[in-house]
């Protein structure tokens, strides 16, 4: 997969905080399985929910979603 999810390590860089399923769910609303999902790197989120993890927690999608050349 070209596209790696980082946002786990952003924000535990960023914040100091460990970031796990129920922070995401507590944090953005969204569905539990959404929540486990945006932990995995090779998860790509869709539009809706890229639009709430960047206004939650104040990021830019390539803030987090890095592009690696094969």
């Amino acid at each position: 997969m070209p596209v790696k999810n980082c946002l786990k390590e952003v924000i535990q860089e960023r914040d100091n905080v460990t970031l796990n399923q129920y922070k995401i769910e507590r944090d953005t609303g969204l569905a539990p399985t959404t929540a486990r999902n945006l932990l995995k790197s090779d998860y790509i989120p869709g539009g809706k929910t890229l639009a709430t993890v960047c206004k939650i927690y104040n990021l830019q999608p390539g803030e987090f979603l890095i592009w690696i050349p094969d």
